[in-house]
């Protein structure tokens, strides 16, 4: 099968010999945006598609238009497509894209004055007859009715927010988004301060859209869907001031801009979830343990009390791995002066104490650094006898000397004084230093 064109015409010749026409239409040549016919809001039109020859049309905007379209055609077995173009005649800034040739955009909002561009396109023809199809058009433009603003503008930038002193609990009803002017909304939290934001709105008055940011403008959270609520969760792992945008997305009727409420809920959560002895985080608040072995996982530091008996050994020993996150493990005394400690740097810590009063004492399990979330340990705490150190004597003492001293000369007492040389020398101090001890 092979193709040929004419400004006018297309012609497609089957493998039988004959080829069929594509028929034309009055507003031909129109297939690019330097040739578009130029349509007027209310207008409606016959015109006809053929495969790979895309009709334009311009139209004329004037600033803060609503512009509607629509596409039907009789013909089942074309698929007909539907595009709103930029003032370049390229960029597309809407589109219908059904399998049938019947296409809508509704209510698309532009702001700027200009000539806009409305393209069709044939996606496909699958009568076989390389006929192309008859399709009718409607154009429709307003203008939007003026966006009205809310009490709390102009919080419309990261520099410019409405801060909203008491986060949890926030409820704010009739605020309004509008087109080009974003709302901004700042909030103090802790760390492990959840925040959820839900804003509820009409999407078929406009497309709204949240984001999460920190200090630095990055973002942390955001919610863009196509319903009628966006929502977004974050848990801070640090104190600080976090900011909400809240921005327009798209238009969705001739009014402009969307009505919407803002609802804000804060809660102090564990961000590696709870044990039994949670919340356990500082030395007010450290859980009591009883003897033997206990399961549980660090976030940051644990603490516990436990009671233990003069005269006998606190055995404490941490059982974790050590790629997971370090621990370390620490005794003191119901003071909370530190008693012991066992700080390495490999899986497991342990140590012994012996109890120097009956009493309370506290163990800190502490998290020096992790790789992930949170990092599980097991506790074994008990109390054993202290072990004492033998009283028999290892080896017998003896009161004798090991060697007795020679009364014996020394050898060098046999040198002649006359051939003394540096060795005679030295031999005889020794000797004289021996004849005064034994002396």
């Amino acid at each position: 099968m092979q193709f040929f064109f004419t400004p006018a015409i297309m012609l497609l010749f089957h493998s039988n010999g004959y080829a069929q026409e594509c028929s034309t239409d009055s507003f031909e040549p129109n297939n690019n945006n330097q040739d578009a016919a130029i349509l007027t809001s209310g207008e409606s039109i016959s015109a006809h598609s053929c495969l790979y020859d895309d009709d334009y049309y311009a139209i004329e905007l004037e600033s803060n238009s609503v512009v509607s379209i629509q596409t039907t055609s009789i013909i089942a077995t074309a698929d007909l497509d539907l595009y709103l173009l930029s003032t370049d005649g390229s960029t597309e800034l809407a589109f219908s894209l059904s399998d049938t040739s019947n296409e809508s955009i509704e209510h698309f909002f532009i702001p700027d004055a200009g000539t806009y561009y409305i393209r069709t396109s044939l996606y496909s023809d699958t009568s076989g007859e390389g006929s192309g199809t008859p399709y009718e058009m409607s154009v429709d433009i307003t203008t939007a009715n003026a966006c009205l603003e809310d009490p709390y503008e102009d919080n419309d930038s990261w520099n410019n927010t409405t801060e909203i002193a008491q986060a949890n609990g926030t409820m704010i009803d009739n605020l309004s988004i509008c087109p080009e002017d974003e709302d901004w909304f700042q909030f103090q939290l802790m760390e492990h301060e959840q925040i959820t934001v839900t804003i509820d709105f009409e999407q078929d008055n406009g497309d709204v859209d949240i984001t999460l940011k920190d200090i630095n403008n990055n973002i942390l959270a955001s919610s863009d869907t196509t319903e009628n609520q966006e929502q977004i969760t974050y848990l801070p792992l640090e104190q600080g001031v976090y900011k909400l945008q809240v921005k327009l997305f798209s238009e969705n009727d001739a009014d402009l801009g969307n009505a919407y409420s803002l609802h804000v809920q804060t809660e102090i959560v564990n961000p590696c979830g709870e044990d039994d002895y949670d919340p356990n985080e500082t030395i007010e608040d450290a859980q009591s343990l009883s003897a033997g072995s206990h399961n549980l996982v660090s976030c940051d530091a644990d603490w516990f009390s436990i009671e233990a008996t003069e005269g006998l050994s606190i055995d404490l020993s941490l059982l974790f791995s050590h790629i997971d996150g370090d621990l370390d493990l620490n005794l003191y005394d119901k003071d909370g002066v530190e008693l012991s400690s066992s700080a390495t740097s490999n899986d497991n810590e342990s140590l012994s104490y012996p109890a120097s009063y009956t009493g309370l004492y506290y163990v800190e399990v502490s998290l020096v650094s992790t790789l992930q979330v949170a990092n599980p340990y097991t506790l074994n705490y008990e109390q054993n006898e202290v072990a004492q150190p033998s009283s028999e004597p290892t080896s017998e003492p003896t009161s004798e000397p090991s060697t007795e001293p020679s009364s014996e000369p020394s050898s060098c007492s046999n040198i002649p004084l006359w051939e003394l040389s540096l060795l005679g020398i030295f031999c005889s101090l020794m000797v004289a230093a021996s004849r005064k001890r034994s002396e």
